[in-house]
């Protein structure tokens, strides 16, 4: 009996320590700045609903980092984070992403500015699956893609500086720079952004998204509810993807839209039952790289047989209400819109429909 009491206590001994000498989880990492190669060591070493937090400086990482990790990051005033992302000059070569956020539902970063190693990068952040992640209070600049989203539901994209490489203006990219670019996500809160520089502004597709409070300017447009096409998009995991649902139950709504050189607003390729109400649209138009007279502050666009490359169904039973901006242009070429204020106008000699 002694013999087994004097074991018991050793076993319970030995247990109390071991317990007491293993380390919990790591739940949050801080990054000090310069530093090389530490966010991906800091993802892997950090618990699921863990923190990361960049320094203020500059973050260099030496190749993209696949996140399969529910992880915040977040910077402080000041934090940059560097990728050697290239941009693609085809729809057949997979988009190289900074931060490739796959499979992860509830991801966030906040507060960080990207900006790419080489003189033009390819896409920052590329939410593949990852549903009710939030964007917030970041900067990027100089991509061909900033923020790209494939099969993710319920995102928030809230208060960024988006600013897209203007070499797209040359043709070098196939006018592939897009600030926001939706491919497959319902649900969508595209909300306070500012989006400068890009071909599309914001490209939008899917079901039930909100686009308020947003600034886009200098684009060639600022926003458009569309459909990316079957000719498609190759993701960083090397997949095809297109649009499964074109642009529907869109609520674009309190926006500020100018100096876009086609339009403020493009509805586009199938793109139905949108709503589009009291946006500030002014300067927008009659800049078609083609040197075509063409464009408005907002277009409800038409069939369109060779819109580069692919054929663009007709828009139809969209609501435009311009609201507090009864100077707003508009152009319809497609059918079924109802239309409340502004100057409208069908396929004239003055202004062209898209096609």
């Amino acid at each position: 009996m002694k013999n087994s009491t004097l074991l018991l206590v050793a076993i319970l001994t030995f247990f109390l320590f071991s317990c007491k000498d293993k380390p919990g989880p790591i739940t949050e990492i801080k990054i000090a700045a310069p530093s090389n190669d530490k966010l991906s060591q800091a993802i892997e070493d950090i618990a699921e609903d863990g923190v990361i937090i960049l320094e203020a400086g500059e973050h260099f990482e030496s190749e993209g980092i696949v996140l399969s990790k529910k992880v915040k990051i977040r910077g402080e005033d000041g934090a940059i984070l560097r990728f050697p992302t290239e941009p693609t000059y085809n729809d057949t070569t997979p988009m190289d992403a900074g931060l490739y956020v796959l499979n992860v539902e509830g991801f966030c970063i906040e507060n960080v500015e990207f900006i790419p190693i080489g003189p033009i990068g390819g896409v920052s952040i590329f939410l593949d699956g990852s549903h009710k992640s939030i964007i917030k209070d970041c900067k990027f600049t100089m991509d061909q893609y900033p923020i790209v989203m494939d099969r993710s539901n319920n995102v928030l994209v809230e208060n960024n500086e988006i600013r897209c490489t203007e070499k797209f203006a040359s043709g070098e990219f196939n006018w592939s720079v897009h600030g926001i670019l939706i491919i497959n996500g319902k649900a969508a809160e595209i909300r306070g952004n500012t989006i400068s520089g890009c071909f599309f502004g914001a490209w939008v597709c899917d079901v039930g998204g909100t686009f308020e409070n947003n600034t886009a300017y200098n684009n060639y447009i600022g926003v458009i509810p569309c459909a990316v096409p079957d000719s498609g998009a190759v993701t960083p995991r090397e997949s095809y993807t297109w649009t499964m649902i074109p642009a529907k139950d869109w609520v674009i709504r309190n926006n500020e839209l100018y100096q876009n050189s086609w339009y403020g607003i493009l509805t586009f390729d199938n793109a139905t039952e949108n709503l589009i109400e009291n946006n500030n649209c002014y300067q927008n138009g009659g800049n078609h790289p083609y040197g075509i007279d063409q464009g408005a502050d907002i277009g409800l666009g038409g069939d369109s047989p060779m819109f580069f490359g692919f054929h663009a169904f007709p828009t139809h039973d969209n609501v435009v209400k311009t609201g507090d901006y009864p100077n707003v242009t508009i152009q319809d070429c497609g059918f079924g819109n109802m239309i409340e204020g502004g100057y409208v106008s069908l396929d004239t000699a003055l202004i062209k429909c898209l096609k």
